[in-house]
């Protein structure tokens, strides 16, 4: 919007083949974000910061749990 971009026409086609894609894991979400001016001139600047670093901080605790399916599947393999 701050931008004045003009909307592409809709798609009736997939849209696999185009250029852009959205970030396949949390850490290229948080890296993208934290790369946007724009985004953090619409939020704040602290606010993204913040708010990247609370979703920095979930994912590091996220990876430390060892899942069921790890439990059931990989520790059977030890």
């Amino acid at each position: 919007m701050m931008e004045r971009l003009k909307p592409s026409d809709p798609m009736d086609a997939s849209a696999w083949a185009l250029d852009h894609e959205l970030p396949r894991h949390l850490e290229d979400a948080i890296s993208r974000m934290r790369a946007c001016d724009s985004l953090a001139e619409v939020l704040w600047p602290q606010f993204v910061k913040a708010f990247c670093a609370v979703k920095e901080l979930e994912y590091a605790t996220y990876n430390r749990v060892i899942s069921s399916w790890e439990r059931e599947h990989l520790l059977l393999l030890v």
